[in-house]
């Protein structure tokens, strides 16, 4: 939560994670020689909001030298649910009681952690600042602006690989049934994971290589993964079609909707 608090009156600026990001991006670069690495040769990882997160860090200019390639995984700016369009601290700080507090964060930081846990639903994310995020992803992609240029032109000059797993989807829908077809809520669900899979990452993933393309700067990389192994660790009802194996390719549907013991649905007598 404190990693993007933010507040409409720019006491809490919001972003410190991005920030927090950065700086351990440019530690890397500047101490990885030490270690035998090289810091021209630096890829950066991240999946899920972590896969949000390095297209965030590679539409900062500032990050320029620090890195050359980006894999992001299941995660990208331009899904729907990578960022605040406006600050959304104050509910919070006022149920609290720290609205009246000379320094709002340090009110809450006082609080139990499971004060803030029970009371907080929100989605913490990264916002439009106008500093480490210029714009929004979209304007940044898709427009012509003179303020996003440089933003532009770093993004397009790395190396990047994104992609989805065809059923990221699950994390979202523990069940799902419709009473009008009571027995076949597995069909159902399936065709509602499908297409929340579409929306929340894989349409924003292509969208993201579409325009990374188009520049024809750095080298880019789109996939799926869908293949289900012949082993793994853990199980799920067979009409999961994705492989459910955290160890070899770390799937969202590994941990959810099921908990570590997936168990079989409405509709579903078996599983694999």
């Amino acid at each position: 939560m404190f990693g993007f608090i933010q507040s409409a009156d720019g006491k809490l600026p919001g972003n410190q994670g991005l920030w927090d990001q950065h700086l351990g991006i440019k530690w890397v670069h500047d101490n990885i020689l030490a270690f035998t690495g090289n810091p021209k040769d630096v890829t950066i990882f991240g999946k899920s909001a972590g896969g949000a997160s390095v297209i965030f860090q590679s539409l900062y200019p500032g990050n320029r030298g620090f890195f050359q390639r980006v894999i992001a995984q299941s995660g990208s700016a331009l899904a729907y649910w990578a960022v605040h369009a406006t600050p959304n601290a104050e509910p919070l700080i006022a149920k609290k009681g720290c609205e009246r507090a000379p320094d709002p964060v340090k009110c809450l930081r006082a609080l139990m952690p499971r004060q803030l846990q029970d009371d907080d639903t929100s989605a913490w994310k990264p916002i439009i600042d106008r500093d480490f995020l210029i714009s929004s992803p979209q304007e940044i992609f898709f427009g012509n602006f003179t303020h996003t240029q440089s933003a532009r032109n770093f993004f397009a000059s790395l190396d990047l690989m994104t992609g989805a797993n065809n059923f990221d989807g699950a994390l979202y829908f523990r069940d799902y049934t419709d009473w009008q077809r009571p027995n076949d809520s597995a069909t159902l669900l399936f065709s509602l994971l499908s297409m929340s899979n579409d929306v929340g990452f894989f349409y924003p993933a292509v969208s993201t290589v579409k325009w990374h393309a188009v520049l024809r700067k750095g080298k880019t990389h789109l996939y799926e993964l869908s293949v289900i192994p012949t082993t793994h660790t853990l199980q799920a009802p067979n009409w999961i079609r994705s492989a459910p194996d955290a160890s070899m390719v770390g799937y969202h549907t590994d941990n959810s909707p099921y908990g570590d013991s997936p168990s079989t649905r409405h509709g579903d007598g078996s599983r694999t």
